[in-house]
């Protein structure tokens, strides 16, 4: 297959816009990034603060590196490339947007059931 040119900043900058906490339009994950119906574990906070310090080491890692200029093919759909910077961008604003969803669910009246 073969993969969409890349237009910088064209697909992060989209992918970005969709994933924002603030963005009124919503979007149903990719298949491979469905998430489980399974039961939340207890380490469910801790998991998640030892996953973001693992996120930020490796983010530190490509500090010396050009991210803008590193092109990466997107793990949801291969005909998509961009740069590792907007990799980084696209990671955190779907971050922001999973702690926002989180602290809508507290606020549900009967949390926790």
């Amino acid at each position: 297959m073969e993969r969409l040119p890349v237009l910088p900043g064209l697909f992060g900058n989209l992918l970005v816009k969709s994933l924002d906490p603030d963005a009124t339009r919503k979007l149903k994950a990719p298949g491979a990034f469905q998430a489980s119906s399974s039961a939340i574990p207890v380490t469910i906070i801790s998991d998640f603060m030892s996953q973001q310090d693992e996120t930020i080491r490796r983010m530190k890692a490509c500090e010396s590196m050009q991210t803008e200029k590193i092109i990466i093919t997107s793990p949801a759909l291969s005909l998509i490339t961009y740069s590792l910077m907007d990799a980084f961008k696209i990671l955190l604003t779907h971050e922001r947007r999973h702690v926002k969803q989180a602290k809508n669910v507290t606020q549900t009246p009967g949390f926790p059931i």
